[in-house]
């Protein structure tokens, strides 16, 4: 059948055409005149909160899609407030809170507008989330959680609430479905890429990216010989990935103590490293030794000048294997001693993704 193109003279326009216009503007959802609903990403409106047993959803405005009919565009001017539903004396409940468009030609609820509704849930051992009956347009702002009477307080939670953006816009949302090839999304981490089937990462979290991390505050340790983590020295890492490792690492230690040092990595990984240090009194190779491990390999001992700093300059290769987590430096006395060993204020390591 014929249908308007907009920006016309002479033509005039109904709803059902203005809002399969609006398609342009919003992202697709992987159907023919379909659309994804939401709010816009950082746009803090139409936000679910409780005072008592007061819900209050904040003025804002929302994309909403309903199949076949296109997009409705609509705000709420004003904080819009109803009350919640007293518990259940012995079975818990989560409810919804939703924007409802009310359109008397798809709903022949007699009605033109937009409104918040509370829809409170059927208390259960198992409760779930009503979903509105009949043909509602709406789209879900909040659940709440509202426990059994005596079994604590009720909560909100925003998870539902979808965000949209424009066509080719990154969402902000690491459980976005894929609608096409070539679409991207902040899984929170980093930037992933759709290929039709899966998801992946690219940069920064892919190839190339710099991972640093700085020593914040000094760190002293006394009467341990137990590596540990340090508080600072730790950078994430993803599966099946190869780094490069640098550092510089500055520490002071009593004569007798020394120090040791070893990186820890997610299991699976496998290391290649030289630790590059002043060589312990019991260890004269110290300095540049090879060190092959796996995850976690024994730790390095190192030396001292004097009382005074010293530095490593720990270089090598990581690759990591099926799992993701964290690469971080474990370091603790040679020798234990009464008297501390500190690793000092911007010390450092970088990692960089090669593969």
């Amino acid at each position: 059948m014929p249908f308007d193109p907009l920006d016309q003279n002479t033509l005039t326009y109904d709803g059902l055409e203005l809002r399969r216009a609006a398609l342009l503007g919003v992202m697709a959802d992987g159907t023919a005149l379909g659309a994804r609903s939401g709010i816009r990403p950082g746009d803090p409106g139409l936000t679910t909160s409780l005072a008592g047993s007061t819900i209050n959803v904040s003025a804002g405005a929302a994309f909403v899609y309903q199949s076949g009919q296109g997009v409705y565009r609509a705000a709420l001017p004003s904080t819009w407030s109803t009350t919640l539903t007293a518990a259940h004396a012995t079975l818990d409940r989560i409810d919804l809170v939703y924007l409802r468009i009310w359109d008397t030609d798809v709903d022949a609820s007699g009605l033109r507008q937009a409104d918040g509704v509370y829809l409170a849930g059927t208390p259960s051992s198992t409760p779930v989330a009503p979903t509105p009956a009949g043909t509602q347009i709406y789209m879900p702002l909040a659940t709440i959680t509202v426990p059994h009477s005596g079994g604590g307080s009720p909560s909100v939670s925003l998870t539902v609430r979808p965000v949209t953006v424009a066509p080719g816009g990154i969402l902000p949302d690491a459980a976005a479905a894929g609608s096409y090839a070539g679409q991207y999304r902040d899984s929170g981490s980093g930037l992933q890429r759709y290929d039709g089937s899966a998801w992946s990462d690219i940069q920064p979290q892919g190839i190339g990216r710099i991972l640093f991390a700085r020593k914040s505050a000094d760190t002293s340790r006394s009467s341990t010989t137990t590596a540990t983590d340090d508080p600072h020295l730790s950078v994430p890492v993803i599966a099946n990935a190869t780094y490069t490792i640098e550092g510089f690492i500055v520490y002071n230690t009593p004569n007798a103590a020394d120090w040791k040092y070893q990186f820890a990595l997610p299991a699976g990984s496998t290391q290649l490293w030289s630790p590059w240090g002043l060589s312990a009194e019991a260890d004269t190779s110290a300095v540049g030794p090879i060190r092959t491990s796996t995850s976690t390999g024994s730790a390095t001992q190192l030396g001292i000048n004097s009382t005074a700093n010293v530095s490593v300059r720990p270089i090598g290769l990581f690759r990591t294997g099926g799992s993701s987590g964290t690469c971080v430096v474990q370091w603790a006395q040679g020798n234990s001693s009464a008297s501390a060993t500190t690793v000092v204020t911007d010390s450092w390591i970088k990692l960089q993704r090669v593969a």
